[in-house]
């Protein structure tokens, strides 16, 4: 695609030309190399469901547009991706939950993310659950393999850039039922994390693949018929 006309049809909301734009900004080809523009047009292709966006933008935060990784949006952006079945944010995301980077530390949501990106083919995925899988507990392995063998990537919800990473942003009712929706989902083996109130990516995948489970609309969003179904389960 030709520069000038990938930015005309940037300006017009296209999300093929904004992500062909924030590549170029990103490479330096016919632009002079800028990861700021760069990260404005891939926000603007992700916030339309583009994967390559959602992908490369995590990388950016990963990396530091001015030179400090920003973790956090890293984490959110590759979990999004990661959602959408993109095997680099699979792994990369298991990289961050191993880590703690951006996440809380989590062995067992790292080796889940190494499953479900091996299952796909990518061999150091592979390795890196095997390593990881010895350092858990049977219980915890478990828990991780049936998400992971549960996982199923998800379309792009055009229209709702925060709903995969963020969705627990306004919950139904508070920390109280992220808190039990913690418990009850780490007890039917979809969630594996602390029970700290808090939401995260993580939590926002589990509510997704309980719903899926539940024949509920998979939005990974914490609403009152996923807190009336969990509270119970977390007593």
């Amino acid at each position: 695609m030709d520069l000038a006309r990938a930015q005309m049809l940037a300006d017009k909301g296209d999300a093929k030309a904004e992500y062909f734009v924030g590549k170029s900004y990103a490479d330096g080809t016919g632009v002079a190399q800028d990861f700021g523009k760069a990260a404005e047009f891939y926000r603007q292709a992700a916030d339309q469901g583009n994967v390559e966006a959602e992908n490369n933008l995590a990388v950016l935060y990963a990396e530091g547009l001015e030179g400090k990784p920003d973790y956090a949006a890293a984490a959110q952006w590759f979990g999004k991706a990661a959602a959408h079945g993109v095997v680099d944010s699979q792994y990369n995301l298991a990289r961050l939950y191993e880590e703690g980077f951006g996440v809380s530390q989590n062995p067992a949501e790292a080796y889940k993310w190494y499953l479900i990106a091996a299952r796909s083919g990518d061999a150091e995925s592979r390795t890196s659950a095997q390593r990881l899988k010895a350092q858990l507990s049977p219980e915890a392995q478990a828990a991780a393999e049936r998400a992971a063998g549960g996982f199923q990537a998800q379309g792009p919800q055009l229209g709702a850039p925060q709903q995969l990473a963020q969705a627990t942003v306004a919950p139904a009712g508070g920390a109280g039922d992220i808190t039990a929706a913690q418990r009850g989902l780490s007890r039917l083996g979809y969630y594996q994390g602390p029970y700290d109130g808090v939401s995260s990516p993580a939590l926002s995948l589990a509510i997704a693949a309980y719903q899926r489970d539940q024949g509920l609309p998979t939005t990974g969003a914490l609403d009152g018929a996923v807190v009336q179904r969990l509270t119970p389960a977390a007593q």
